[in-house]
């Protein structure tokens, strides 16, 4: 029993452990020069739409849950940071309920992309599935990273 026990923990947690240190010393110091008072950080790998390692650090700032996407030299692509309802305009919202009337909004956050554009997410649920729609102010659909 104790080694099916041990054998459990290293299936688990050594993969966890491997893949965290996965993130380079870049990512890591300019995340730090930005956020130097955040000390729990979870760190996860993305990969962008031309295949590129992305790595993005999910933390609280202020009670506030956010994120950080970073290119693998350190380079800052974007800021996110969870809203309500309220927060989003309302030809975003009138965009989404057009769209896909038979959804459910989720979550909301609004985004920052390091070019200084501004783009909101709204994560709905439709059937069984969740999906992440990104939409500019107007209303008009937003790219992906």
């Amino acid at each position: 029993m104790k080694k099916i026990a041990v054998f459990l923990l290293a299936f688990l947690v050594l993969p966890a452990m491997l893949f965290a240190s996965d993130c380079p010393k870049p990512v890591k110091d300019a995340f730090k020069k930005a956020y130097p008072n955040v000390k729990k950080v979870k760190w996860s790998m993305e990969k962008a739409k031309d295949n590129a390692k992305l790595h993005e650090a999910e933390f609280k700032l202020n009670g506030v849950e956010m994120s950080a996407t970073y290119k693998e030299d350190g380079t800052l692509l974007e800021t996110e940071m969870d809203v309500k309802r309220n927060d989003i305009p309302q030809k975003v919202l009138t965009a989404v309920a057009m769209e896909h009337p038979n959804a459910k909004p989720h979550e909301y956050a609004i985004i920052t992309r390091a070019s200084g554009a501004v783009v909101y997410e709204i994560e709905i649920r439709e059937a069984l599935l969740k999906k992440d729609l990104l939409y500019k102010a107007d209303g008009t659909k937003a790219e992906e990273l």
